[in-house]
């Protein structure tokens, strides 16, 4: 069996492993460094693999594993660094998720998790990246976002979110297209039904269109004011009749002062 080559806490194998993984995983205890990721590894994770006390790194992406992530993960208090993306993953996170203190890059994209994204994943406080694209997570994206550190690079793209995007600096470059139901004020996501108001009764971005026609209309008020002040002194002089209309004025020269030009 594949497993009797494993004898250090440092494993990485990509050689088309198929099956199962063992639960004889949970006795790997001293296990540090393991990826099998690339391989055709099928089934659950199974709850042993929680007794990785001392795992740093676990990568099993790009194989066929399904079932849910099983709640054992919590105890792994010195990863940081978990890749669990393009498997065939479902069910919802585990709250446990939270309980990863050390983790900075969480990848759990191209599987098939559902349910809401849950609140605990405020306690990630040294994650640095999260990928959550592809899954089919519904709900709204909760406010516990908001008590992350700022720069996380996000990416919850193509699931079934809905409701607005949390107020944080951490979802101005974010990635969340694919996501008919989320709206706010980011890039690639339409506006929230109230801001949308907000927007339509806040003439604020034309303030400059604003600014430079008052000023070019109280120019032109005063041009017009002064011209009208200097014909109406040259008026017996010239003969100028002025019509005088609410929003224009039109001047007429008489016949005889063309002529007597």
């Amino acid at each position: 069996m594949w497993i009797s080559r494993f004898n250090h806490s440092n494993q990485f194998m990509n050689d088309f492993i198929p099956g199962q993984i063992p639960k004889e995983f949970g006795k790997m205890k001293r296990m540090l460094n393991l990826s099998l990721a690339d391989n055709q590894l099928s089934g659950i994770i199974p709850p042993e693999i929680g007794s990785f006390e001392l795992i740093e790194v676990l990568d099993l992406s790009t194989n066929r594993l399904n079932g849910s992530l099983p709640i054992s993960i919590g105890q792994w208090e010195h990863i940081y660094y978990l890749n669990l993306s393009n498997n065939k993953l479902g069910e919802k996170i585990p709250s446990e998720i939270g309980k990863l203190v050390q983790l900075t890059k969480l990848d759990l994209s191209q599987n098939f998790l559902s349910d809401v994204i849950p609140s605990e994943i405020q306690g990630l406080q040294s994650l640095q990246k999260l990928d959550l694209s592809h899954n089919r997570l519904s709900g709204s994206i909760p406010n516990a976002f908001t008590r992350l550190p700022h720069g996380i690079d996000i990416n919850l793209s193509y699931n079934e979110l809905s409701g607005p995007v949390p107020q944080s600096p951490n979802f101005v470059n974010a990635s969340i297209e694919g996501n008919p139901g989320v709206c706010g004020n980011i890039t690639g996501v339409k506006l929230c039904a109230d801001q949308m108001i907000e927007k339509k009764n806040n003439p604020s971005h034309h303030g400059v269109i604003l600014v430079l026609s008052s000023l070019l209309s109280g120019q032109l008020f005063y041009l017009v004011c002064s011209h009208m002040a200097s014909l109406l002194i040259d008026n017996k002089r010239k003969g100028l009749h002025i019509n005088h209309w609410t929003k224009k004025a039109e001047i007429i020269f008489p016949l005889q002062v063309l002529m007597e030009e």
